[in-house]
């Protein structure tokens, strides 16, 4: 009605606008029951008397506003390093809209009080929570930062990948320098390395092994570790044992056979020959998949000759094997026809020679022993017998602890 007057009561509360219009404001207190009474006065001037409506009273719920003002978490951490768990412990039943930097989309957990992030950006971070009750009530929004210090960006290990045993020390390790961080090494197959914890080591490597490896670990200032870096490390140990060198059958021919001390790959062999004290000459190049070689034609009847193999390692290191030289057996026939035979030592073996034996041939029929554990240089008779047209004669050489050369 025009004029009139609303005489308004509040309990639970406190009206804070309105005084006595028909609208009103009113600041709730704590939570409980409350209530709105309401009584509207007039007056009738028609019949000069005051007017009074029943008085409305609206019962109200104060349901609790959100009071968390914190999130738990972990506000420092590396880039890259896990995945982080981030919570508001608010009422049960409320939902809960979280932020990073603003942006509430592709947040794991959205809408619970716990989020899990991880943090694959180095940078400065705000994360935020709006917490709304199950009444609908908001809370304040809640706010924290979170540092994300950057992984380090390990550069390659630098250094040499070869290490061959006539030079296997003294040889660096480096990545990249970053001043702020410190390097941890861990080395593989050395006998010794110093330079930890800078960016670059000497390492003195142990020639007995076929590989090493090198590993550096980068950590910053802030604890951040980078990706572990790796450099393996191959130790060419060519080593190439000669194992004998023997004339063929028939006699215009040479056999050489050598091995190898150690799993290696050379790329060639070059074989080398001398005579006496010639110089050496190389004869041949073969691949480096090859172990034997035979050489013709060649006269074997009027001196020994002296053999070796060269090859060179992945350092440009030239190896060669021992020396070996074959035997030469010559003979002498007197005027009655008896032959004189005689051989030179066979030189090459470590441990020398076991044994010599004289084998024969008569016409055209198979080598049988002739004559037993011979000595180099001392001759042996073999007289003549008309019947015995045709005469061959070999020397076998047995090597003293020898594999059966």
């Amino acid at each position: 009605v025009n004029g009139s007057i609303f005489d308004w009561q509040v309990n639970g509360g406190t009206q804070v606008f309105g005084d006595s219009s028909n609208v009103i404001r009113i600041d709730w207190g704590v939570t409980g029951n409350g209530e709105v009474r309401l009584q509207e006065r007039s007056y009738d001037f028609v019949n000069n008397k005051a007017c009074l409506s029943d008085t409305v009273i609206l019962p109200i719920t104060i349901n609790p506003r959100p009071t968390a003002d914190e999130i738990l978490g972990t506000m420092e951490l590396c880039q890259y390093e896990d995945t982080f768990i981030y919570t508001v412990n608010g009422f049960a039943n409320s939902t809960f809209e979280w932020a990073i930097n603003g942006d509430t989309s592709n947040i794991n957990g959205q809408g619970s009080n716990t989020i899990s992030i991880f943090w694959d950006v180095a940078g400065s971070f705000s994360v935020s929570a709006l917490e709304t009750t199950e009444f609908n009530c908001p809370g304040s929004i809640i706010d924290t930062i979170v540092l994300v210090n950057p992984k380090p960006l390990t550069s390659s290990i630098i250094g040499p990948k070869v290490i061959c045993p006539e030079n296997s020390d003294n040889h660096v390790y480096s990545v990249s320098n970053n001043p702020t961080s410190t390097y941890e090494w861990f080395v593989f197959g050395e006998n010794s390395f110093t330079g930890q914890g800078t960016n670059s080591i000497t390492v003195n490597w142990e020639t007995s092994l076929p590989s090493g490896r090198v590993e550096v670990l980068e950590i910053s200032d802030k604890g951040c570790a980078g990706d572990t870096q790796v450099l393996n490390i191959e130790i060419d140990r060519l080593a190439i044992d000669m194992k004998v060198v023997s004339v063929g059958s028939p006699d215009d021919r040479m056999h050489v056979n050598w091995s190898l001390l150690e799993i290696a790959d050379p790329a060639l062999f070059t074989i080398e020959k001398k005579a006496g004290i010639n110089p050496w000459q190389e004869i041949a190049t073969i691949s480096g998949t090859n172990l034997s070689y035979l050489e013709q034609p060649i006269n074997t009847d009027i001196e020994p000759f002296t053999y070796r193999i060269k090859s060179t390692n992945k350092c440009g290191t030239d190896i060669f094997s021992e020396e070996h030289t074959n035997v030469n057996l010559q003979g002498f026939q007197n005027e009655n026809f008896d032959i004189n035979v005689s051989f030179t030592d066979y030189l090459g073996w470590d441990n020398g020679v076991e044994f010599y034996d004289l084998y024969e041939r008569i016409n055209n029929g198979a080598y049988i022993p002739h004559s037993l554990n011979l000595t180099p240089g001392a001759g042996t008779l073999i007289t003549n017998n008309p019947d015995q047209f045709k005469k061959c004669y070999r020397v076998r050489a047995v090597e003293l602890n020898g594999a059966g050369t």
